[in-house]
C-alpha cells in the first residue's frame, strides 16, 4: 500500500479511504467489523498508520514479528 500512495501521490486525508477499497477477505471482515463499531465517518477518518496497525496485529502478531526480524 505504502508504493502505491507514493506512485499515486495519494493526500493523507485519502489513505484510509483508498487502502480500505481493496480490502479482501478477512482485512475487509476486520474492516466491516471496525466501521460497525464506530461508524463509517468515524472509520473512514482514522489515520492510515493508525489502520495499519489495526491490520498488523491481527495479520501479523508481534511474535510473528520478532520471528521474521530475526530471521532476517
Amino acid at each position: 500500500m505504502e508504493v502505491t500512495f507514493i506512485n499515486s501521490e495519494c493526500p493523507e486525508h485519502l489513505k484510509t479511504m483508498s487502502a480500505t477499497g481493496v480490502f479482501q477477505g478477512r482485512a475487509l471482515e476486520l474492516w466491516n467489523n471496525e466501521r460497525n463499531i464506530c461508524s463509517n465517518e468515524v472509520a473512514y477518518a482514522l489515520p492510515w498508520a493508525e489502520v495499519r496497525e489495526l491490520m498488523m496485529l491481527e495479520f501479523c502478531p508481534p511474535h510473528e514479528q520478532l520471528k521474521l526480524e530475526e530471521e532476517f
